[in-house]
């Protein structure tokens, strides 16, 4: 009885603080335009207007544009639909505790389930919530989908590789980070299934059943973002199209994107560069040293660093 109220009490308070936090995280994020927040109103509104046509740049994923266009007013400026873009960032982000904490007390007693939400409530969600950009709700995605393909590995099973297909292609559309986790997952399989039973344990029955999960789980991912890519496909010739990696990455900084690829812009995420100036990997690294891209690597990690402390 005594954990029971401490429990309570700890939720009491850890909500109080939490939305006094909330508060001032929202007070602080005033710039619509910081972080490509306009650019993720502006598709939602587009989707409003006509979601049946709307392909994008490629520069943002679909998910989060479609549940922001839920509350979103088509004929509204992007800067006064920014405090209910907010408002919905902030219900995503406290749904996202809601599930988290039933998770972890289905997997963890009642005090590690608490401490857990509390981390991930003050850790990422009061500092995230009213920024409207994908990362809440791609974060819990990405984090259920590694902790599902790990269960995959322990024990396979064809039906629950669909599941985790489907869980895989959602957190693609959701932010285009989810390719590396699954070719690695893949591979891990792979070696086990191919290594002597002696040094894994796995037997021939096993290892057949790994290698059809794998192939569902990747199968059903391609299901999944099949609509998406074949937009891709049509629009831009490639059905992994990205801005970023086909563009954006080449330059060294982004008053050379606005002087390269956005001056050719043809207003539906498509630039009609002349080929001596289209960026390419073989350009990059034939104008660039090895010394320029670990100037640059690094460069970037300490105005990460800096941008978490806040320095």
């Amino acid at each position: 009885m005594l954990a029971v109220t401490g429990i309570i009490a700890v939720a009491i308070a850890a909500s109080i603080t939490f939305s006094i936090g909330i508060q001032r995280s929202a007070a602080r994020n005033n710039d619509v335009n910081d972080g490509d927040q306009g650019a993720y109103i502006d598709y939602a509104q587009n989707l409003q207007r006509s979601a049946d046509k709307v392909v994008g740049d490629r520069n943002r994923m679909p998910v989060f544009p479609y549940l922001l266009a839920l509350s979103t007013q088509r004929r509204a400026s992007i800067e006064a639909q920014y405090p209910e873009a907010k408002r919905v960032s902030v219900i995503i982000g406290i749904a996202t505790i809601v599930v988290v904490g039933l998770w972890a007390l289905r997997r963890m007693g009642a005090t590690a389930a608490v401490a857990f939400v509390l981390i991930w409530a003050f850790g990422v969600v009061m500092f995230k919530a009213t920024t409207v950009q994908a990362d809440l709700l791609f974060y819990p995605l990405l984090a259920a989908l590694g902790y599902l393909l790990l269960g995959l590995l322990r024990s396979p099973k064809v039906l629950t590789g669909a599941l985790v297909g489907a869980v895989a292609g959602i957190a693609h559309l959701a932010k285009a980070s989810v390719p590396p986790l699954l070719i690695l997952f893949g591979l891990v399989a792979l070696a086990a299934s191919l290594l002597p039973e002696r040094s894994t344990g796995w037997t021939r029955e096993r290892r057949r059943s790994t290698v059809g999960t794998v192939a569902t789980v990747f199968f059903v991912f391609g299901l999944t973002v099949l609509p998406y890519a074949r937009n891709s496909e049509r629009v831009y010739g490639n059905p992994v199209y990205n801005v970023n990696s086909t563009y954006y990455l080449w330059y060294d900084n982004y008053d050379e994107v606005l002087a390269g690829a956005k001056s050719h812009a043809d207003g539906y995420g498509r630039f009609q560069l002349p080929a001596d100036e289209v960026p390419t990997v073989q350009r990059y690294f034939r104008e660039h040293s090895p010394g320029d891209v670990t100037s640059r690597v690094g460069g970037c990690l300490i105005r990460r660093i800096r941008g978490l402390d806040g320095a």
